[in-house]
């Protein structure tokens, strides 16, 4: 019982810094529109800017912002659930700028669209900044009644700081399925492996990830070896584990 009181106090004043962080995040992400790399990186974390590499674009910018927007909520969720920040936060960022949502601009307009969408295409409508369809977030409440916000799931989706949660509690589920499949297989994965498994299954769904991918003997004699050809061929993996220095960066 005081462990969990401990827990309740440590969180609660965590979530006041985070309510404080929020209204800078807010002024500094919309700064960051057609910013280039080392100006975006520069202005989010000073300390650690990287050189110039590229010129970023109008929707990896809105990426961004959002993860620095939402940073002090990423590092309290993904503590919670045990989870690496980085993994919440990069598949934040990627799917933050689903072009559907940056086409309409990202912002109230693209919830507005999306809450249209959710209600013609219920369950399999992919919402909100972390694009979970309704359906599955409808599961992960059920498993996790601690992320649900005061309205409906598509309330949730559309709420940055509560989809961001989801995010974190789904991650959550799928490495427990993850874990437990593993150990039926006399399997084990490095700490990197499990985690590209767990965001490309946040992408395929768990089902996907099993029956399509780890039990795929095509790609290799055994799992690891199967997962090590996953890792080089997905296009997924290589678009969310590309934004991994600037999501270390945007939440330091």
């Amino acid at each position: 019982m005081s462990g969990y009181e401990t827990q309740t106090e440590t969180s609660t004043a965590a979530e006041q810094v985070c309510h404080a962080d929020d209204a800078t995040a807010t002024v500094q992400r919309q700064s960051l529109a057609g910013a280039d790399y080392a100006t975006g990186q520069a202005a989010l974390s000073p300390t650690s800017a990287a050189p110039v590499q590229r010129k970023i674009g109008v929707r990896q910018a809105r990426g961004m912002g959002v993860v620095h927007s939402l940073g002090g909520w990423i590092k309290l969720f993904a503590s919670h659930y045990n989870l690496a920040p980085e993994l919440v936060g990069c598949i934040v960022m990627h799917e933050s700028q689903a072009r559907e949502r940056q086409e309409l601009g990202g912002g109230a307009v693209a919830d507005a669209a999306e809450r249209v969408e959710a209600g013609i295409r219920g369950d399999s409508a992919s919402i909100g900044i972390g694009q979970m369809q309704v359906g599955v977030a409808k599961q992960t409440a059920k498993n996790h009644p601690e992320i649900r916000g005061t309205g409906s799931v598509t309330d949730d989706l559309l709420s940055r700081r509560t989809a961001c949660r989801y995010v974190a509690a789904r991650l959550a589920d799928l490495r427990s399925q993850l874990r437990a499949y593993l150990k039926s297989q006399g399997a084990t994965l490095s700490a990197d492996a499990e985690n590209d498994m767990i965001a490309l299954g946040y992408n395929i769904g768990w089902n996907s990830l099993r029956d399509r991918n780890l039990k795929d003997t095509s790609f290799g004699a055994d799992i690891p070896a199967r997962v090590a050809h996953i890792r080089k061929v997905s296009n997924y993996l290589k678009l969310t584990t590309a934004y991994l220095p600037t999501v270390k960066a945007l939440l330091q």
